[in-house]
Parts: C-alpha cells; sequence; structure tokens
C-alpha cells in the first residue's frame, strides 16, 4: 500500500525544513511532489491572481485544478510512497484569500474535490500534517502572493479547514487518512519532526 504523506499549511511555516528531514531520513523512501509546479501547463497562478474578473469560488477551483492536475501527472509514474508539498485544500484557501471568497471553500467544492480524490486514492494510507504556528517563521518572500495576502487570514482558512475536517468527520483523500495538526510556534524543528515522524510510523 503506497504511503502518502502531505503537508498543508501557509508559506514560512516550516514545510520545506521538515520535508527534507523526512526525505534524509534512511526509514524511508520517499518521493516528492511540490506545488505549484511552474512547468505544468496549468501554471497559471500569477495570472489568475492577478485577475479581477474572477470570483473567490472561481478561483478556488482554477487553483485547485492546478494542483490536481500535478498531483495525477506525477503519482501515476511513482511506485512508491509520495511526499507531498500542498493540496487542493492550499488551492481553496489561497484562492478563496486571494479574491475575497471567504468561507466559500466550506461548501460543496470541497466535498466534490475530495471525492475525486478518493476515486484514486482511496486505498492509499494518507497522512495530512498541518504546519500552523502563530507567527510565520520567515518574513522574507518575493512571492506575489505573500507580498499581498494577509497571512493571518491564510491560517484562520487552514483553521477553518481542520475545524470542518473535525466536525464534519470528513476524509479529502482516502479511506486509510490521518490528520496531524502542529502549531510548532515553541518547537524547534528537531522536536516538529519528531512528533511527524511518530505520526508516519
Amino acid at each position: 500500500m503506497k504511503k502518502v504523506v502531505l503537508f498543508e499549511g501557509p508559506d514560512g511555516v516550516g514545510k520545506t525544513t521538515q520535508i527534507e528531514m523526512l526525505l534524509k531520513d534512511d526509514t524511508y523512501r520517499f518521493n516528492l511532489l511540490a506545488q505549484p509546479n511552474s512547468c505544468s501547463p496549468m501554471s497559471f497562478r500569477e495570472e489568475v491572481f492577478s485577475s479581477d474578473k474572477l470570483t473567490g469560488l472561481e478561483a478556488q477551483l482554477l487553483f485547485s485544478l492546478s494542483h490536481m492536475y500535478d498531483l495525477y501527472e506525477y503519482i501515476s509514474k511513482i511506485t512508491g510512497d509520495l511526499i507531498m508539498d500542498r493540496s487542493f485544500i492550499s488551492g481553496l484557501i489561497y484562492g478563496s484569500v486571494a479574491c475575497g471568497g471567504r468561507n466559500e471553500f466550506l461548501s460543496d467544492v470541497v466535498h466534490r474535490l475530495s471525492e475525486l480524490h478518493k476515486a484514486y486514492m482511496a486505498s492509499m494510507d494518507v497522512n495530512i500534517v498541518f504546519l500552523l504556528p502563530e507567527k510565520r517563521f520567515n518574513n522574507e518572500s518575493d512571492d506575489v502572493f505573500e507580498k499581498t495576502l494577509k497571512w493571518g487570514e491564510l491560517r484562520d482558512g487552514y483553521l477553518e479547514v481542520v475545524d470542518y475536517m473535525d466536525k464534519e468527520n470528513v476524509s479529502m483523500f482516502s479511506r486509510r487518512e490521518k490528520v496531524l495538526v502542529v502549531d510548532n510556534s515553541k518547537l524547534t524543528a528537531e522536536e516538529t519532526y519528531a512528533r511527524i515522524r511518530n505520526f508516519v510510523s
């Protein structure tokens, strides 16, 4: 059974550090899928973001489809375990905040997108890690989204998704799905990794 470890959270919360530590761990043999993929034919995030003609819901769908395209193109070509740096969950949140569609992601869109993933990933062992410190660690970013969007709103969006999954007992990708939420504000990278490693094992 394929193991998938999915990292979610805004930029600057330590996802890259934790992913690198997991990739270097000799216990595992992971392949990495990082999103967004600038080589993807659906990599239009900046063009979408700069458009003032899209509603929040439309932006969410376009962002999410970009993530899904990368996932299905990549996952079909590998046989080993997989680390995902973000998914359609981030597409929904960034699209919502970018185009003013707050709370729209907690709608039928989530259900429909998750059902598409379950059709392909239902038997996979999916481990979702949300890194959600109170403040971002890295405040220096050239990304157009990070310069424009309010980081706190992005974090709130992830917290709303976590709350939604918990209260509604919703799985996003698989019947075999676990969720770990880490407030790593006061944790070292090594302490955070210990929690993630224990969760994934």
